[in-house]
């Protein structure tokens, strides 16, 4: 719906001005911002995925290890938009993972 597409550029901003703040903007390869329709503890329908990644080729990814205060204001961040359940970090390589999420 066009409310789960405002909200997912919402949290995709956040997440890639955080990453312009510490600098890691250039140095992060990738960073999917992803929407999963989840609630949790009834707080929200909606849960935020982040998946910085790093690579050079694509053939393989690791994840970019973000500074925990960088976490912790992402989190804060994007928990405070109106439907969102929860925030994960997903750090699965590739492979066997996909850079972007499937």
């Amino acid at each position: 719906t066009r409310e789960r597409l405002d909200l997912l550029r919402e949290a995709d901003a956040l997440v890639t001005e955080g990453l312009r703040r510490y600098g890691l903007y250039r140095t992060v390869w990738q960073c999917p911002v992803v929407l999963v329709p989840l609630e949790l503890d009834g707080r929200g329908e909606e849960f935020v995925v982040i998946r910085p990644v790093l690579s050079e080729r694509a053939m393989t990814a690791r994840p970019a290890l973000l500074p925990t205060p960088l976490l912790e204001e992402l989190r804060g961040a994007i928990m405070a938009l109106p439907g969102v359940s929860g925030v994960a970090l997903d750090v699965t390589t590739k492979p066997p993972g996909t850079i972007e999420w499937e």
